[in-house]
């Protein structure tokens, strides 16, 4: 999901029993619905659902005093910071990595463009960024040896 995408998400978007969750607020304005693997449903249902003035508040990510999160970049930065990861990561680059693993696993690239909300598979593209041992071992599928004949 981009950033806003995670920022503006609600919990009436989040179905546990469905394992889905459906982004409404999107870049292309079309909603979104992606499936919940089983690490993010954990996570998601580990999270506090805060409570502020009485009502259950409707956002996914809230700050302690109930408003909705608008910013995380000084929680990235210090994660990046202690991931000793460099400096020039940027939240965004998480859905290249996402894009790539996935590409990576085998996923076709009109599935990956549909996860990430790309209307145009040449968007995807630039996303997917393989690296070299990944490339080398899928152009070792192909053995243009002769094959031996059978002796009967």
């Amino acid at each position: 999901m981009r950033r806003g995408e995670i920022l503006n998400l609600q919990w009436k978007d989040v179905s546990f029993t469905k394992g889905i969750i459906t982004v409404r607020d999107t870049k292309n304005h079309e909603t979104r619905y992606i499936p919940l693997n089983p690490k993010v449903a954990e996570t998601l249902q580990g999270l506090p659902r805060s409570i502020s003035r009485g009502k259950d508040q409707s956002y996914v990510f809230v700050k302690p005093d109930g408003e909705g999160v608008k910013s995380i970049r000084n929680g990235f930065e210090g994660a990046v910071r202690r991931a000793n990861l460099g400096k020039h990561i940027r939240f965004h680059d998480l859905r290249h990595t996402f894009a790539s693993h996935l590409v990576m696993k085998g996923v076709d690239l009109r599935t990956v463009a549909k996860l990430l909300g790309h209307k145009d598979i040449r968007i995807t593209m630039r996303y997917v960024h393989l690296a070299p041992d990944h490339l080398q071992s899928a152009v070792s599928v192909l053995n243009f040896a002769p094959e031996k004949k059978k002796v009967s």
